[in-house]
């Protein structure tokens, strides 16, 4: 496969983070970024449009909605493995715009039902689950695609210029899905969706992500019990990956249901909880800011340091706190969760070989999407039987404990990162992007780097 034409990473920066403007003259980068960017905006539009297209029909109830949700979150939990499965066997470039015409057409049909009125409940919860089948095929590629296009010590600065590009594109989405629904109707929000999937299909092919080597030996069953064996193998993986499940999973159900009765109980209602739940985004922001600025020699130390915020909202909701208390809590939270990602999503993918990489992706995905109804079919109960106070304490206590037994085990304490010394011929590409264009620095390939800390993945069990 072609390799795409790009600007190598000035020497005079070699050793540096990279900045934001010097990722963007790096052409496969910007259309990655832009293809991101498109979808999130698109994603925030639709999402308000969804719900009120399933509450605005004919009969219209919340056990409609609760089934079109399902069948939205299903499909991505039954399919994330097969995303990383192809993720590693297929070129992963395609893959992600395969998924991107799948939800363009998807979206496209959902356009038309509504705005000729044909559509149905069954119709809408066929179209979600399609959808779903879209995300669960693109994510695992994206995530494993970015190094195949930037390389290893400023894999950090790219995580978290795209997170930020995301991050604002999904607020603005969202800040004008309401405007959109009631103006012009959600129909024309299916149909913008639509359109921004288009833009990204286009942008990724246009950025001709580099074919990753893959084994043609083997079977689909064996691939997924490889991924499972080499996270079962190296304990950073599975600790880090089930704590910050558990911290999503707690989050989700406080802010969609501990939350809500909270504040409801005499601290202001929907006003105070609209405030306190927008606080997150803007914290997420200022933690994508950071992201690209640090370079902590331990990121799994300060990634599960970062989550260590999650209490804090929890503690202050639970102990009926003034709004702007608990706002400023979950401000700590977003900008908390940007940081931990942001170093976990580094962490891995320079750490974990390149052919296994989509199907690390899709397990991680795989703890949080498994864990988080668990934890929302837990908290409703509970909060009616004992109240919504003693539930957000125990939430807190439960994060606060899963972080001790993460920084527990001396393989999450002392995984270093690869950026933290970074050779001086080292380039903004990865070897295999940068070797054929003519103005690249040269550096010798030295494959996938395999750092000391990480021979545990041979001595366990011994």
């Amino acid at each position: 496969m072609p390799t795409p034409v790009v600007d190598a990473f000035p020497a005079s920066q070699h050793g540096a983070s990279a900045q934001p403007r010097t990722l963007w003259r790096l052409r496969p980068f910007r259309l990655l970024l832009t293809a991101r960017a498109c979808s999130a905006l698109g994603d925030g539009l639709s999402r308000v449009g969804l719900v009120f297209t399933v509450l605005g029909l004919p009969g219209g109830t919340a056990a409609d909605l609760a089934v079109v949700m399902v069948c939205l979150a299903l499909p991505q939990l039954l399919l994330a493995p097969l995303g990383g499965v192809l993720a590693d066997r297929l070129p992963r470039g395609r893959i992600m715009v395969v998924a991107d015409l799948l939800g363009a057409t998807t979206h496209a049909v959902l356009a038309v039902a509504v705005l000729s009125g044909t559509t149905s409940i069954p119709v809408l919860a066929v179209l979600a689950a399609a959808t779903s089948v879209s995300t669960s095929l693109f994510g695992p590629a994206s995530r494993a695609a970015v190094p195949e296009l930037i390389s290893t010590v400023h894999l950090q600065s790219a995580y978290a210029v795209l997170r930020t590009s995301t991050a604002v594109a999904m607020l603005i989405g969202l800040s004008c899905s309401s405007a959109v629904v009631v103006l012009v109707g959600p129909g024309v929000a299916f149909a913008v969706d639509a359109l921004s999937y288009v833009v990204s299909a286009l942008c990724i092919a246009a950025a001709r992500v580099p074919s990753h080597r893959v084994r043609g030996d083997s079977r689909p069953w064996a691939d997924l019990r490889e991924g499972a064996r080499l996270v079962a193998q190296r304990r950073w993986v599975w600790r880090t990956s089930l704590h910050i499940g558990t911290c999503f999973a707690t989050f989700g159900a406080v802010t969609t249901i501990l939350g809500p009765v909270a504040v409801s109980d005499g601290l202001g209602g929907v006003w105070a909880w609209s405030v306190i739940i927008a606080a997150p985004s803007v914290g997420a922001l200022l933690g994508c800011t950071v992201g690209y600025r640090i370079r902590p020699v331990k990121p799994l130390v300060w990634a599960i340091g970062c989550a260590a915020v999650y209490p804090i909202p929890m503690v202050s909701l639970a102990l009926g706190a003034p709004v702007p208390v608990s706002a400023s809590a979950m401000f700590l939270v977003g900008l908390g969760t940007s940081l931990s990602l942001i170093l976990w999503d580094t962490a891995l993918n320079q750490h974990i070989p390149a052919e296994l990489r989509g199907r690390v992706a899709s397990i991680d995905d795989l703890t949080h999407l498994t864990l988080t109804p668990v934890a929302l079919q837990v908290a409703g109960p509970l909060a009616t039987a004992y109240g919504h106070r003693p539930v957000l304490l125990g939430c807190a206590l439960i994060i606060a404990t899963s972080a001790a037994l993460a920084l527990l085990s001396p393989h999450v304490r002392n995984l270093s990162s690869l950026a933290a010394t970074p050779p001086s011929t080292d380039t903004m590409l990865c070897p295999d992007t940068a070797s054929d264009h003519p103005h690249a620095v040269s550096a010798p390939h030295q494959g996938n780097p395999r750092p000391a800390n990480d021979v545990e993945a041979e001595n366990v069990g011994k």
